[in-house]
């Protein structure tokens, strides 16, 4: 079911969010980055948000802002919470 891929690709994300923050495992930003890139390969707005946060700020990554904002915007056509992330970062970097 949907739902149930749902599930699955957020828990690529959570597992992702543990390792880029060093929560219960020690921090691995290119085990993260593989994390968000797999959500954000399968068009979920978290997985996107997470891994233009990733660019945008160069955690493992080397700082891509135009990286940063593509992705932003790909998981900001996600409409309600999902989607919410990513249109927050996109205002606070100045862009609609």
């Amino acid at each position: 079911s949907q739902a149930a891929g749902q599930g699955d690709i957020d828990s690529y994300v959570s597992m992702g969010i543990m390792y880029l923050e060093g929560k219960g495992v020690k921090q691995n930003y290119a085990k993260a980055l593989d994390l968000f890139r797999y959500a954000a390969d399968r068009d979920d707005a978290q997985g996107q948000t997470m891994l233009g946060r990733m660019y945008a700020e160069g955690l493992g990554v080397p700082q891509n802002f135009r990286m940063a904002i593509e992705l932003f915007r790909k998981a900001a056509e996600t409409p309600g919470i999902r989607g919410d992330g990513a249109r927050n970062n996109l205002k606070a970097l100045g862009i609609n």
